[in-house]
């Protein structure tokens, strides 16, 4: 009869000649006799004055974030003494505000390997970290322009504000650029280890430490800088049209050589940048991912202009 179910005993007969079925083609399968590899697991961690706010800035200022999202992974491993056996191909869009390594992916090798990874616009595959929102996911996606990029989904998205005296300054900006940063490596007590070496069975872990106070560095080199904000509340107040809000567009109306003097961003010059926008957008939101502390890494700059899968 059309539509009548059939009997129950065919159907567990059924059921045992598939699951029959699925035992003969899995005892057919080759057994995996390679050498159980090493995990490199790659985190990303906030500083303090990230999570904390920093307490003032050397021209009196006191900054605070209210969001500071990251879209990072797609960790991989290279070179001829490696040898790999999976890579995480996705990435995760973290909250930077909440303390503790949070997780980016792992990877599967061994032997000597050079470490890649990549800061990008999220996937349509995505991973959210904790406190991350699908909106956050399809804000960061959507494609939009600004004075560097065009069309471009968003990498690192800050907001936040600073204060002095009874002066407030808010800030809400979007890094629209793509970068893959290759060949990572780290000072140790023995020089410069570059990428890990993975042994049997064994782990090791890759962190990249995200810094609050980068972008407000007055030096590109970390080592020399100190953090100031006034020529960029002065963008607003008098380059741009004193709203309280503090954009791109109105740091890129100001000139460098207008804030450039001996001791801050004058380096900003002789590296080619002509305004200081270009100084914040180029030379500063590159460095806010820093491998493993100290360590480095070459860097491959490029908008997020792709289509993402």
């Amino acid at each position: 009869m059309v539509g009548r179910k059939p009997h129950a005993s065919r159907r567990r007969a059924a059921l045992r000649a598939c699951s029959g079925m699925l035992f003969l083609a899995a005892s057919c399968l080759p057994n995996d006799t390679r050498t159980p590899p090493s995990s490199l697991t790659m985190t990303a961690t906030s500083d303090g004055p990230l999570r904390d706010g920093i307490v003032a800035t050397a021209d009196g200022w006191s900054v605070r974030y209210d969001t500071f999202l990251v879209s990072a992974g797609h960790a991989s491993v290279e070179g001829d003494s490696c040898k790999g056996y999976s890579d995480p191909a996705y990435n995760r869009v973290l909250n930077m505000l909440i303390a503790g390594p949070q997780m980016l992916g792992i990877v599967y090798a061994l032997g000597h390997c050079d470490f890649d990874f990549e800061l990008s616009s999220p996937y349509e595959d995505s991973l959210l970290g904790e406190g991350v929102s699908e909106q956050d996911k399809t804000f960061m996606r959507t494609p939009a322009t600004d004075p560097y990029a065009s069309g471009a989904g968003v990498s690192i998205h800050v907001v936040g504000k600073a204060t002095k005296g009874g002066a407030e300054k808010r800030f809400d900006w979007s890094y629209r650029f793509r970068i893959n940063f290759a060949s990572c490596e780290y000072p140790t007590e023995g020089g410069v280890m570059k990428g890990f070496d993975l042994a049997q069975g064994g782990s090791a872990r890759a962190d990249v430490q995200v810094r609050g106070g980068t972008l407000w560095q007055d030096h590109l080199d970390e080592a020399k800088a100190a953090l100031r904000f006034q020529a960029y509340a002065d963008a607003d107040a008098i380059h741009g049209n004193n709203d309280g809000e503090v954009s791109l567009a109105e740091i890129e109306g100001v000139p460098l050589s207008d804030v450039a003097t001996s001791d801050r961003y004058a380096d900003g010059l002789e590296a080619g940048f002509h305004t200081l926008g270009q100084y914040l957008y180029n030379g500063l939101f590159p460095q806010v991912l820093r491998y493993h502390g100290d360590g480095s890494c070459e860097m491959d700059l490029m908008p997020n202009d792709r289509a993402t899968k």
